[in-house]
């Protein structure tokens, strides 16, 4: 039976409304960094952070093997307190792995399998949890392979099963937190998946025609279902209010993003001018984050706060020496994970909220207006 560790001590957090504009320090985010020999190449992503100040990097590593293909492996490593260490892949599931999610207590979700050079069919995909640094599998009951997407703060681990290697059919599932697996099945579709959850375990499901596109998003509450009105895109999030972001395509392939609050969909505007949106993150303060592309397919880093859409670039010292282009991540203490480019680079970037107002404060100030939490909150890392 999996085990699944709740942590020894609670984390309360607040979600901090904001009135008037809100303004951000920025800094970059630490970079891994690898002992590998002279045939490898690696590289890293910042895939999410929580409100702990956890963070989750990829690691893609290319390996040459003389006059073959390379061997391209993944890894998944882990931020905190200072300190980089590696999830470890449990014996026989593979030498890749991929995380999709970690909740506010540190546990982590995602896949491992075995990555080689060769054309054969494709590799199996082991669920996993890693938890206190230790991997644990997920049971695949009936299922060839499975592929977690999201996990709550009670455990419980939403996904998405494959019935046999060459099945194209996807079940929606589900791991409560004793490790059970649930099959929730397709909902009348041909597949689906449970690709978010929140902390009442309410669960964000797409469902698919067969021609493979999401055409139906679903809020799934303990066995009740509600359409999303007017969604037919992919489902992209819902947070602890049940209320969820999804995207849709328009008839050129541009999409766009929506915000659900339980009865009415509102666009998620891009800034003016702009085509449209994507790659969009929700917190429990429906603040949502994400990217406003321009007609000349230049993106922009934007947030979305009270009806409004911002131009996260505006919201920082205009000194910074940063042009933010994405943002990837929003915890619920409004800290955002993105990123841009500094100094010429392209690097990750870490937000933190520092006020409010027309203009922005200097560290120094933030004694002064009350607003060192945020910053105890980011040292805490």
């Amino acid at each position: 039976m999996v085990r699944y560790c709740l942590a020894a001590t609670a984390i309360t957090l607040g979600v901090q409304r904001v009135f008037g504009t809100p303004v951000y320090n920025v800094e970059p985010l630490p970079t891994p960094t690898a002992n590998v020999g002279a045939d490898t190449q690696v590289s890293y992503s910042a895939v999410t952070r929580n409100s702990a100040g956890q963070i989750i990097f990829q690691a893609d590593y290319s390996t040459s093997v003389g006059s073959s293909d390379p061997i391209v492996t993944s890894g998944t490593l882990a931020y905190q307190n200072g300190q980089f260490f590696t999830l470890p892949i449990p014996a026989g599931m593979g030498n890749s792995a991929r995380a999709a999610a970690i909740n506010n207590l540190g546990s982590v979700v995602g896949t491992t399998w075995m990555e080689t050079n060769s054309s054969d069919s494709g590799p199996t995909y082991f669920p996993i949890l890693w938890c206190n640094k230790v991997a644990a599998p997920l049971p695949l009951g009936d299922f060839a392979e499975a592929f977690p997407y999201a996990i709550n703060c009670s455990g419980v681990v939403a996904g998405a099963a494959v019935i046999n290697s060459t099945s194209q059919q996807e079940n929606a599932v589900f791991w409560d937190n004793t490790g059970t697996m649930h099959d929730l099945g397709t909902f009348g579709g041909s597949s689906a998946a449970a690709v978010g959850i929140n902390d009442h375990g309410q669960m964000l499901i797409e469902v698919s025609s067969s021609g493979g596109s999401a055409n139906q998003v679903l809020l799934w509450d303990h066995g009740v279902t509600q359409a999303i009105s007017g969604a037919s895109g992919g489902g992209v999030a819902v947070n602890d209010l049940g209320h969820v972001i999804y995207t849709q395509v328009d008839d050129v392939g541009f999409p766009s993003s929506y915000f659900w609050n339980g009865s009415t969909s509102i666009l998620l505007s891009p800034l003016a001018g702009d085509l449209g949106t994507s790659y969009v993150a929700l917190n429990d303060g429906d603040q949502a984050v994400g990217i406003s592309t321009d007609f000349g397919l230049s993106n922009h880093a934007v947030l979305w706060d009270n009806g409004t859409t911002y131009d996260l670039n505006t919201l920082i010292r205009p000194n910074a020496g940063w042009t933010l282009t994405s943002a990837d991540a929003i915890a619920s203490d409004g800290s955002i994970l993105g990123e841009g480019i500094y100094q010429g680079q392209y690097e990750y970037f870490l937000l933190t909220p520092a006020g409010t107002g027309s203009s922005i404060p200097e560290p120094a100030s933030l004694a002064s207006l009350g607003l060192g939490a945020a910053l105890m909150l980011r040292r805490r890392r």
